[in-house]
């Protein structure tokens, strides 16, 4: 009889020993969010958003960095444009050739091509 009863009282100290653990680990629990606090900046920052017609925080983020990224590549694409433009602006379509360069005959290309091809026969009919 004597062991039934400390057998009895062993598990129903271990149930109170496992009430009063879960009710502590819920206790500190509650405590850390209490202890959790926003950022001035943040909490500013985040004061006037909501989801708005969104369903969910994040598909509000994803759309807003969506368009933000749209309109990021509409800009360079115009900048692009514009500096395009501007090149189109600077060029005449007429080279500046200096003078030395002005001055040098060089004759019909062709005749030169056969020039070439005489002399490379010259050389092996020499060898």
């Amino acid at each position: 009889m004597n062991v039934v009863r400390l057998h009895s009282n062993a598990l129903e100290r271990r149930k109170q020993r496992a009430d009063y653990e879960l009710h502590k680990d819920a206790k500190e629990a509650l405590e850390c969010l209490k202890k959790v606090e926003m950022n001035e900046v943040s909490r500013s920052l985040t004061a006037n958003r909501n989801m708005g017609e969104f369903s969910n925080y994040g598909e509000k983020l994803y759309m807003e960095e969506k368009i933000r990224r749209e309109k990021r590549e509409k800009e360079l694409e115009l900048i692009k444009k514009m500096r395009e433009e501007e090149e189109l602006k600077n060029l005449t379509f007429q080279p500046n050739i200096s003078e030395t360069a002005k001055n040098l005959y060089r004759g019909n290309v062709f005749d030169r091509m056969q020039e070439v091809i005489s002399q490379k026969k010259r050389k092996e009919f020499r060898i």
